[in-house]
């Protein structure tokens, strides 16, 4: 997407997809009716740059404790079926149902198991 394009998308409120209509696949539906896979797209962060997804959590893989992983906005558990995603800048971004909004938030640093050991 070149900067024309995107300064249009984003000035377009037709395409803004709240995270209400998000679904626990990580499609978002347009109000057209049509479906988006939202890891095709840049995404807009709070401090304006735009940035790719590289995975999708759920809550069960990213806590093992079983306290629940909690929305950095609200401070509400994030329900199982609730995509959270990675993105290119290494925050997560997630559609928050409880705020209506996205909420982004950096990634802590944690060791992740890997098939070759701790990262």
């Amino acid at each position: 997407m070149n900067s024309d394009n995107r300064k249009e998308w984003n000035n377009n409120r037709k395409n803004t997809l709240t995270p209400s209509r998000v679904r626990e696949d990580g499609y978002g539906m347009m109000d057209n009716g049509i479906q988006i896979d939202l890891t095709l797209f840049e995404h807009r962060s709070p401090d304006g740059d735009f940035h790719n997804v590289v995975a999708i959590f759920y809550t069960p893989t990213m806590d093992s404790d079983g306290g629940g992983y909690r929305c950095a906005g609200c401070g509400q558990i994030i329900p199982t079926n609730r995509p959270v995603f990675l993105m290119t800048n290494l925050q997560h971004m997630y559609p928050c149902l409880d705020e209506g909004k996205w909420v982004w938030w950096t990634v802590s640093s944690r060791g992740v198991k890997t098939l070759e050991g701790m990262e």
